[in-house]
């Protein structure tokens, strides 16, 4: 770029000043720098005393100042500090003599270095903010510009050599505060006051990159902090590497300089060897393309500046650092400024957490041992983000700006009974009042357990808002997690919106008996598929839910929306293989966690919230409060390949986990697999299984229509999500005619689907499901009486609902046989009582309804799939073992599996008639032979 004159023209609206200094002793300064650092190589006192005893007598307001002390030299400047007509101190910085005497101007590097360059003059006219030096005049000769007066930084020092200095010292040594040398409160006042210097140059930088200036050179050295003012407020210097965006616009590329310790890479590839570089192996130039985003290289440099600080930080501390709350904090953020370039790479293996470059000592690449993938799928791109990301490490950064659900005190609110009051903000309203989702209000959270506990009749509306409700308050201890900072440092509006969002409608596509229909028919339905037509079917209203989503919930991406309700983890084989799915934000694997998980949102609301409606105390035992502030997270890095961050815990808050875990468990036993419960589901799930087990690509004739899993599955949206009658539905799907249920079937749309479509034997068994004739137990047999042979997994796999059905027919064949050969052992003694035995035994050997049920639980055992996991005290030093890596008898999922796999129940219903004769004439182990004649897992020889 060519240099164009520019005029000494002061910023400020002080005049220059008429009369002049006596001429300093330029000798006696240049021997006595006020930095105590390392003079750059070849610097000689004479030389470039002579120098300035030359510029002075050509250039006239040289002499408008005193010269009080000499601060330092760089590679092409010389830094004096003076002082003006009114005592006022200033920094003046004057071009040394072998830049000076260059008379190539074309640009190249020696050029561009200059201290008074034309980029740091035109940068130092243009920035205005306090943590940047501030330009008074410049001076120039026939050659240009050869001095520039800024700002003074009192008794300035780089941030590097400040720490050192600072840390080297005693902390109290009066002994009035009653700090010692490796106090903690130390450790976190170094953190703390590292933190505010770094949102203050980040600050700065963010003034420039408004202003398209692109700084180049930020290292510590260029950081000044004053060692005598009491604020120490940092100052970002040296702007003679400035890239001006709007000078080089056009250009196909242009060079940079950089000092090669703190250069991105792309930079640091034009040379293998930094000592080669002249000065020292320091600096260095390449040449770059100017479209590319410019950015990347300023914030990187900062998250090397932020290493090489927290290493002097570490040298001091040791160990202890890589536990401390702002030592990890900013580690983070540092790491998340590399650009997506942290070393070690994926197949390197992990090294010490200190590392040296150019001698200088940095702080590893990868905080917290988190995969490297972490760092660029979260990479922080602007300075605007790392700006925010330093203001959350004051615990006075407000989220209430982010996501107003979190401002306890905000008037709305709405009561969801299980959890503090939810927040309803208009945003909230709008999704729950939506009647695409306004549906759930008519569907039972339970489904027909209201026949067991009355009480039961809460909706799946109210918890789809108690879900949202302790989701908010699952994300507030994240957020505030006071060892790991991860969460708070790398959420972002956006996927605290993906994740409430997702909370509100994660239930969306549920029906009464949905879990049982997905049970017995998983080809046939699975509640997450429907939610993607859900979302923008216009007959639950215009505008609509999605639409609604986006006019209200700006910025949310639908499909990563369902990635995350579809979970993080899905088992593919009956075997417990798992394949992860990766979503493009590794933070969405905890909002994955948080709404379906073993520890999740969902189950601490239904927990809780049934535990009300049914009148029983289990959920009552949760330790809620102690729960929430256990919570914190993880990152994994899965052989499939991604990162993943995920829902743990805190090993002292382990016993508040275990008391949701023991809540569940005792649910499952007293509630969710009640006797009579289970009996409804059987007779239900006997049905489906009937009608709808062999649906699949090819045609099936259900009662003389011809039908396809396609075809019934669009008739379950249309009468069981829409609602629509029987009429509707046959305008969706034409040429199949539909017969008018009875009233009692018809009021429930799940038992209407099986109805139109079930043989007359099944329909009579939905009508005494119906009407509540229901069937009674003969038999049970839990999966941990089997003693050795216990196997859960195998007798699920042998009692598939499908199968049941065939086994329960050949079941109650024997059971049948079994009852007359008895009757025929009493003898030919006539009474009314076997008169009737004999007679009911006739009839029900021609009934054509199914008289006898098989029901075991293959739901609600839950898996070990992504197990959230324990993480120890870091600052006490215990440790816990990689997940999976303890003893099973230790891992508490582990124990809870298997406490409710033993709790399983094989149960065999009959219906009364029947239920009567056996009870008449079988005991037990007559009953036992026949069971284990049919289902092979049960049988005790």
């Amino acid at each position: 770029m060519k240099r164009q004159n520019v005029s000494p023209t002061p910023i400020s609206n002080e005049p220059l000043f008429k009369r002049r200094f006596e001429k300093p002793d330029f000798v006696a300064l240049l021997k006595k720098p006020l930095l105590d650092l390392d003079l750059p190589t070849g610097f000689s006192v004479d030389d470039e005393s002579k120098h300035l005893s030359g510029l002075w007598d050509s250039i006239q307001q040289l002499g408008n100042y005193r010269y009080e002390a000499f601060v330092h030299a760089g590679g092409s400047g010389m830094v004096f500090k003076v002082l003006d007509e009114g005592e006022n101190a200033w920094a003046l910085k004057i071009v040394r003599k072998k830049v000076y005497e260059l008379k190539d101007t074309s640009g190249e590097v020696a050029t561009a270095l200059s201290p008074v360059s034309e980029g740091e003059l035109r940068a130092l006219q243009k920035l205005s903010h306090p943590n940047v030096v501030r330009l008074r005049e410049a001076l120039e000769d026939h050659k240009g510009v050869v001095a520039i007066c800024t700002t003074y930084v009192e008794n300035p020092t780089g941030l590097d050599h400040y720490l050192r200095k600072t840390l080297a010292k005693h902390p109290d040594p009066k002994g009035t505060k009653g700090i010692h040398p490796f106090s903690p409160q130390r450790l976190d006042n170094a953190c703390a006051f590292l933190a505010e210097r770094c949102l203050e140059i980040a600050s700065a930088i963010k003034h420039m990159h408004d202003k398209k200036i692109f700084h180049f050179d930020i290292k510590p050295a260029n950081i000044l902090l004053s060692s005598s003012a009491p604020d120490h407020k940092a100052a970002l210097t040296d702007m003679g590497s400035c890239i001006h965006a709007e000078a080089i616009e056009g250009l196909e590329n242009v060079r940079v300089h950089f000092t090669w310790t703190y250069a991105h890479p792309e930079l640091t590839t034009i040379v293998s060897n930094p000592q080669s570089i002249s000065g020292g192996g320091l600096k260095a130039s390449a040449k770059i393309d100017p479209k590319t985003n410019l950015a990347r290289f300023d914030l990187f440099a900062l998250g090397k500046t932020i290493q090489e600080a927290l290493a002097i930080i570490e040298n001091e501390f040791h160990e202890r650092c890589h536990a401390s709350y702002g030592f990890r904090f900013l580690h983070l953020v540092a790491c998340l400024l590399l650009d997506g370039r942290n070393a070690p790479s994926r197949n390197e293996p992990r090294r010490s957490k200190i590392v040296e470059k150019d001698g200088r000592r940095f702080v590893t690449d990868v905080a917290l041992d988190y995969p490297p993938e972490l760092f660029e799928l979260h990479k922080i791109n602007s300075a605007d983000e790392v700006v925010e990301r330093l203001q959350r490490f004051s615990r006075r950064y407000s989220w209430n700006q982010i996501a107003p659900e979190f401002d306890h005190w905000q008037p709305e609110l709405i009561n969801s009974v299980a959890h503090s009051p939810a927040p309803f903000t208009s945003r909230v309203a709008a999704i729950f009042n939506h009647t695409c989702l306004r549906r759930l209000k008519l569907v039972d959270h339970l489904g027909w357990m209201r026949e067991v506990y009355p009480g039961a009749t809460h909706d799946r509306w109210a918890h789809s808002l108690g879900v949202f409700s302790a989701l908010v308050s699952y994300y507030n201890s994240l957020l505030s997690d006071p060892a790991v900072p991860t969460f708070r440092i790398l959420v972002d509006g956006a996927d605290i919106s993906h994740a409430f969002l997702a909370a509100m409608i994660h239930d969306l596509g549920q029906t009464t008996f949905g879990h049982d229909l997905e049970e017995a028919c998983p080809q046939l339905f699975a509640h997450e598929k429907m939610l993607s037509r859900m979302l923008s079917d216009e007959y639950f209203g215009k505008p609509t839910l999605k639409e609604t989503i986006e006019k209200h919930w700006q910025g949310v991406d639908i499909p990563r929306l369902l990635t995350i309700l579809k979970q993080g983890w899905e088992e593919t084989e009956p075997q417990k293989s798992a394949q992860p799915k990766h979503p493009t934000r590794a933070v969405d694997g905890v909002a994955s966690d948080v709404i379906s998980g073993p520890i999740d949102a969902d189950k601490l609301d239904y927990l809780l919230r049934d535990s009300i409606c049914c009148g029983v105390p289990y959920g009552n035992g949760i330790d809620v409060q102690r729960f929430l502030q256990a919570l914190t997270i993880s990152a994994s890095n899965s052989s499939a390949g991604g990162c993943r961050l995920e829902l743990a815990y805190k090993a002292k808050g382990r016993p508040a986990v275990e008391s949701l875990l023991i809540a569940r468990y005792q649910m499952y036993g007293a509630v969710y697999w009640h006797h009579t419960f289970r009996s409804i589901l059987a007779m239900f799930v006997h049905s489906a299984a009937s009608t709808f087990g062999q649906l699949g690509t090819s045609t099936l004739k259900l009662r003389d229509r011809s039908v396809n899993l396609s075809t019934i599955q669009e008739l379950l949206y249309q009468r069981v999500i829409c609602g629509k009658s029987w009429t509707e539905c046959a305008r969706a799907v034409p040429r199949i005619t539909f017969e008018e249920a009875p009233s009692y079937i018809a009021v429930e749309p799940v038992l209407d689907l099986v109805w139109q479509f079930a043989s007359d034997p099944i329909r009579n068994l939905l009508t005494r499901l119906a009407k509540r004739e229901l069937y009674k137990r003969i038999y049970e047999m839990r999966v941990g009486e089997l003693g050795p042979r216990a196997d859960y997994s195998a007798l699920k796999a042998e009692l598939a609902p499908f199968d049941r059905v065939a086994k329960a027919q050949l079941l109650q064949k024997r059971l049948l046989d079994k009852v007359l050969n008895e009757m025929r052992e009493h003898g030919s003694k006539v009474t009314a009582a076997e008169s009737a035995a004999k007679k009911r035994h006739e009839e029900l050997m021609k009934c054509e309804m199914p008289i006898l049920l098989l029901d075991f639980p293959t739901r609600g055992i839950p898996n070990e799939l992504n197990l959230p996991r324990e993480i120890g005290d870091p600052e006490r030093k215990y440790f816990t073992l990689p997940a999976g890596a303890e003893a099973p008898d230790d891992n508490v999922f582990h124990v809870v599996r298997r406490l409710q796999e033993r709790m399983a129940t094989v149960r065999v219903y009959a219906a009364p008639e029947f239920h009567e004769l056996i009870i008449r004439y079988l005991n037990s182990v007559q009953i036992q032979e026949c069971v284990e004649s049919v289902i092979e897992r049960l049988r005790t020889r």
